[in-house]
């Protein structure tokens, strides 16, 4: 699978390995000279999930600065989400929004 452009779903219990797993399909795709950026999706609150995965503009906040988001961080490369299952789906609601409005459009961005 290394080879195909596709979406992969590693599922499996807590250190069973799936972050290996994934950094080895990383390593032998076309991808593999771009970032691996893991999210940890349990430590994002609800409310900033949208903000952490793609960046937002000046003033699109009440912390002041514009801010990178993971999806720019990883350039085109693999994100790795890791979910405990109790959580909501970051990496699911971030891919959605990206077929929607695009990877690199930040929250607070005119277009």
């Amino acid at each position: 699978m290394a080879p195909t452009r596709t979406r992969v779903l590693i599922t499996g219990e807590s250190g069973t390995g799936k972050e290996l797993i994934a950094r080895a399909i990383h390593r032998e795709s076309a991808l593999a000279e771009r970032s691996f950026v893991k999210v940890n999706c349990a430590a994002i609150p609800p409310d900033l999930i949208e903000s952490e995965l793609f960046g937002h503009e000046r003033g699109a906040h009440r912390c002041g600065g514009s801010q990178e988001g993971l999806f720019e961080i990883a350039d085109g490369g693999t994100i790795f989400s890791t979910r405990s299952g109790h959580e909501p789906d970051c990496a699911g609601q971030g891919a959605a929004r990206a077929a929607v409005r695009g990877a690199d459009a930040r929250g607070g961005e005119r277009r």
